[in-house]
């Protein structure tokens, strides 16, 4: 008998993704996510896969540009200064924003 366990992350998670694909703490593939990168935020789902060549890429929804500037507004109200960082950052996506995303 094969035992699976779900985790769910707190909201708005900070994801690290390494070269190898893996992702810290692990998430499914296909998780919603927000990103922000050189100072702008985007909105999507991360997949992965860890085969022969390790990939990670984001699929955006289509509505996205409808949903950055509350995925913003929920940054900025847990931690601005992720708004300012060098390096790109991926949170996990609160409910309030994955229940609009149109895919």
């Amino acid at each position: 008998m094969q035992i699976i366990i779900k985790v769910y992350l707190e909201e708005l998670t900070l994801l690290t993704v390494y070269a190898d694909a893996r992702i810290e703490p692990n998430v499914v593939s296909g998780t919603e996510i927000i990103l922000i990168q050189d100072g702008e935020v985007s909105v999507g789902k991360i997949f992965y896969q860890k085969n022969h060549d390790p990939e990670v890429y984001i699929d955006h929804p289509e509505n996205e540009n409808d949903l950055i500037k509350r995925a913003a507004e929920l940054v900025k109200k847990k931690n601005s200064k992720l708004l300012e960082e060098n390096d790109a950052v991926i949170l996990t996506c609160p409910k309030e924003i994955i229940k609009l995303m149109i895919w």
